[in-house]
């Protein structure tokens, strides 16, 4: 069959090569179902308790410091902090990961909110009070640190997984890039 690339997609797909290559990031890509990523995190959770949330927040923080890296590569000459929301959406949306948009904020001042409607992270996870979605808070605030060089944080106020309507985040800078220190 060799490579095909499914209409509208940003990914080819190569049966014969077992490989699937995203536009986006430009490189292959790995995909999980949600059934699955349930599964990983359910066992992570039960092997090491609330350090499975860690594991997982800390996952998703490397990959948006990449997927920052991959943004300020690909800006050009525009500013990387008044792209950056608009790549990660695109590539939040074309990933599966759900219907994910800015909902108030800009990056450039420290503070971001975002909605993330039908939300593959907790998509079958078992109803609880605490949210859920620990790797895309960790992705978005790995993705503000990359492209500002200053401290975030993440943290996810409303949650599927808590009957809420959607996955709601806040991202907050917590420290300004260090001052070089005078000679």
């Amino acid at each position: 069959m060799g490579k095909v690339r499914p209409p509208g997609s940003p990914y080819v797909v190569d049966e014969e090569a077992g490989t699937v290559t995203g536009d986006l990031l430009a490189s292959r890509v790995v995909v999980f179902g949600s059934y699955g990523w349930a599964t990983i995190e359910s066992e992570l959770n039960s092997t090491f308790v609330t350090g499975g949330l860690v594991i997982l927040q800390r996952m998703g923080y490397s990959y948006g410091k990449y997927i920052g890296m991959v943004v300020k590569r690909n800006a050009g000459k525009l500013n990387p902090t008044t792209i950056a929301i608009e790549e990660l959406t695109k590539i939040v949306k074309a990933s599966g990961w759900g219907d994910f948009s800015l909902t108030g904020g800009d990056l450039a001042q420290g503070v971001l909110r975002f909605i993330n409607k039908d939300c593959l992270f907790c998509a079958h996870l078992s109803k609880g009070r605490e949210p859920k979605c620990h790797f895309l808070a960790g992705v978005l605030a790995g993705l503000a640190d990359e492209i500002t060089g200053n401290s975030h944080t993440a943290r996810e106020e409303k949650c599927i997984a808590k009957d809420d309507g959607g996955c709601e985040f806040v991202v907050e800078r917590t420290a300004s890039a260090a001052e070089p220190t005078p000679l």
